[in-house]
């Protein structure tokens, strides 16, 4: 992954990673992916509050407006005691007068502010540390204030966090139409294990794991990345992340037993975003949905299916 991280020289050089987390929680160090500084905050402690603060105050502009963001009890019941909270950051007196009021800043303080933040709880594994995670949260500044930090933040901070973690199967849950379905893909090839979700506030909501091998951090942040990302393997159709009745029938397909992947980056044609979706045959398919037979897979499972269009 050297060669991948020379690319984010330059942003490493003026960042400082921080990691909230209680005593004893196993943490890495990989110097390719932290600078030299590190910021420990033990969330149980009186004199951390300022900075959970400001870190509350990413997730509220981040995901405030889709009404997916935290109360502050569940940023720490959820993130900060059982798993780990990961990001980068730089001193407030380097930040910008537009980030600080934004963050809610207050006069001033001195230490260190959260551009971006990565929350993730473990699976319940048979490893020690272990090594399955849940993606909870992803999120940085730039999302809400352009240029407040370097680009590609968010997957530098993924990317990190896997290395740091040791992380061989990550889970996640997100929007079909979310920016991180595209970060996520580029990791490899996400298995879906739900992929319309009423259980969920929002229903076009899918939840999916994807196996992170030490080359999978190079697709995260390399050369393909800079490119959009790339396919894994030929998609059997394409999924238009907008359309219930598509979403509702790769539900049908999952819940038959048959393994759904998503292949690739969602792309953007015209007004559309397509995402390109992979369906293997189940070895004994079952009838979703309580239906008499189960659902067929054939190349045009979708009712927007077919070959890549040119833009």
């Amino acid at each position: 992954m050297a060669g991948s991280i020379r690319l984010f020289s330059r942003s490493l050089s003026r960042l400082t990673d921080f990691v909230v987390a209680v005593p004893g929680i196993h943490i890495r160090r990989d110097e390719g992916l932290f600078p030299a500084e590190s910021h420990q905050v033990n969330p149980l402690l009186l004199a951390s509050e300022p900075f959970l603060t400001l870190l509350h105050r990413l997730d509220e502009v981040s995901y405030g407006p889709t009404g997916l963001d935290m109360p502050r009890w569940a940023l720490f019941d959820c993130g900060e005691l059982p798993g780990v909270v990961t990001g980068y950051g730089m001193e407030a007196s380097h930040t910008g007068a537009s980030l600080r009021r934004l963050l809610n800043v207050p006069p001033g303080y001195q230490g260190l502010v959260p551009l971006s933040m990565a929350i993730l709880i473990p699976h319940l594994t048979r490893t020690v540390p272990p090594d399955s995670w849940f993606a909870y949260s992803l999120c940085s500044a730039n999302e809400v204030a352009p240029g407040a930090g370097p680009a590609q933040l968010k997957a530098l901070t993924l990317a990190a966090t896997l290395s740091r973690l040791g992380i061989r199967r990550l889970w996640a849950i997100h929007q079909w139409r979310s920016p991180n379905m595209e970060i996520f893909s580029r990791l490899g090839p996400l298995r879906l294990t739900s992929g319309f979700t009423p259980a969920h506030s929002d229903w076009k909501t899918a939840i999916f794991w994807v196996d992170t091998p030490p080359e999978s951090l190079e697709a995260l942040l390399g050369a393909d990345a800079a490119q959009g990302g790339r396919l894994w393997g030929e998609p059997g159709g394409w999924l238009d992340a907008d359309e219930d009745a598509g979403l509702i029938f790769l539900q049908g397909l999952v819940e038959a037993g048959h393994p759904c992947w998503v292949a690739g980056p969602p792309q953007t044609l015209g007004d559309r975003v397509r995402v390109p979706i992979r369906v293997e045959q189940a070895s004994d398919p079952q009838p979703p949905f309580g239906l008499g037979k189960p659902l067929p897979v054939a190349k045009e499972f979708f009712p927007d299916a077919g070959q890549k269009e040119e833009p």
